[in-house]
């Protein structure tokens, strides 16, 4: 698989999803630092990297990106033990450089590794008891200069806790949601998450439509391998399948994609779920409607949003 179509796992949730977000407003400007739409994030760019279209990160030609997850709402301490020397060699991972550091006054970890879809991996992840950064570099340029220049550039981070982040600002694609009932309750780096007015999902009853994009191969782009995935997922998390079927649909506004309907239940509700995956080149979208009544209405909701989905 190419490198550049990494992705982290696939974070579609039945009951809820409870973190939430801080939307401040913030006047800060920093001189000479690019921010990372979708993020709190402002960086000082890599030599080559420019802003991706495609995703929350940096892109340097089919050679290098640079991915972020801005996790507000996350403890740094809970999680940081996952990221040391010793964790990364259980698992099977050579350690070239690994180095405790400080990212705008945060406590921070780099970490240079080998990489299933490149030479060489960087990791960086900091924050503090409220949020979490997770930063993945991954090039094919084994060039410790390279390697370098990208370190520095994620020591160069600041980060803006009180900047206001666009509930849209990181999508790219549009949706319309105005005659649906549907607001966006949720979004976190690439999932959107919506409910009927939106509404807390905790409530068995509420109908919940998510979104989550990412990158795949556009020679190889296997949508129907993505939802079993997804439908994988749903099923290690306690919904139980009783039934697929699968729809004859292979296009919506001229993007490929790959349909599918699950019957079964989730804890102890009957739920039905369309799983849809839309391609447009190396961009797709993963989304995911659940309704636990009313299905015949809230299915025909469902489709109507899918269909007002346009590439940007």
């Amino acid at each position: 698989m190419n490198f550049k179509y990494l992705v982290l796992p696939l974070f579609f949730l039945f009951t809820s999803l409870c973190s939430s977000q801080k939307t401040l407003i913030s006047d800060k400007t920093k001189k000479d630092l690019t921010l990372v739409p979708g993020t709190r994030i402002s960086l000082q760019l890599p030599s080559g990297f420019q802003l991706s279209k495609d995703f929350i990160g940096l892109e340097n030609g089919d050679n290098e990106i640079i991915r972020f997850y801005d996790m507000y709402g996350t403890d740094y301490y809970a999680d940081s033990n996952k990221y040391s020397k010793k964790a990364y060699e259980k698992i099977g991972a050579i350690v070239y450089e690994f180095e405790e550091t400080i990212i705008d006054d945060y406590y921070g970890k780099v970490l240079v590794t080998n990489s299933d879809y490149a030479n060489r991996a960087v990791t960086l992840v900091f924050g503090d008891a409220f949020f979490s950064v997770l930063a993945v570099a991954v090039t094919n340029n084994t060039n410790n200069t390279e390697v370098s220049h990208i370190i520095n550039s994620f020591k160069s981070i600041k980060y803006d806790k009180d900047r206001e982040i666009g509930l849209m600002e990181a999508a790219f694609f549009s949706i319309d949601i105005e005659k649906s009932g549907f607001k966006l309750f949720f979004r976190s780096n690439e999932i959107f998450h919506f409910t009927e007015n939106a509404e807390e999902p905790s409530d068995v009853n509420v109908s919940s439509y998510v979104i989550n994009q990412m990158l795949v191969d556009p020679a190889n782009p296997n949508l129907n391998f993505i939802v079993d995935n997804v439908i994988n997922s749903s099923i290690e998390k306690g919904f139980k399948v009783t039934g697929r079927k699968q729809t004859s649909k292979d296009n919506i506004n001229g993007y490929h994609c790959f349909k599918e309907l699950v019957y079964g239940e989730s804890e102890g509700v009957e739920t039905q779920i369309v799983f849809t995956v839309i391609q447009d080149g190396r961009r797709a979208l993963a989304i995911m409607g659940s309704a636990k009544e009313n299905f015949q209405e809230n299915i025909e909701k469902f489709n109507q949003l899918t269909s007002t989905i346009k590439f940007k």
